[in-house]
C-alpha cells in the first residue's frame, strides 16, 4: 500500500503540554513512513471543534485517532 493511500493515525491533544506524553508514538510513526496529523482540542474548551474533527475524521483519510489529555495535570484529592 502506498503511504498516500494508507490510513491517517491522528494524534489530538487536550493542550499543547500534552505533546510530550504523544512524542514517542509521533517518532514511531514517523519512522515507519506513517501519516500523521496531530491537532489540539479540548473536549472541555473546545466541545465542538473536537466534535467536529472526530466525526469528519473517515472522509478525511484518517482511520486511527490516539488522544492524549491531562498528561502533565496533578489533580488533588
Amino acid at each position: 500500500m502506498s503511504v498516500s493511500a494508507m490510513p491517517q493515525v491522528a494524534v489530538v491533544m487536550g493542550s499543547e503540554s500534552d505533546r510530550e506524553v504523544v512524542a514517542s508514538a509521533t517518532a514511531l510513526r514517523a519512522e515507519f513512513g506513517i501519516p500523521h496529523p496531530w491537532r489540539v482540542l479540548s473536549a472541555h474548551r473546545t466541545p465542538q471543534a473536537l466534535a467536529d474533527f472526530a466525526s469528519g475524521a473517515r472522509e478525511a483519510g484518517i482511520g486511527i485517532i490516539i488522544a492524549a489529555a491531562g498528561g502533565r495535570h496533578t489533580w488533588a484529592v
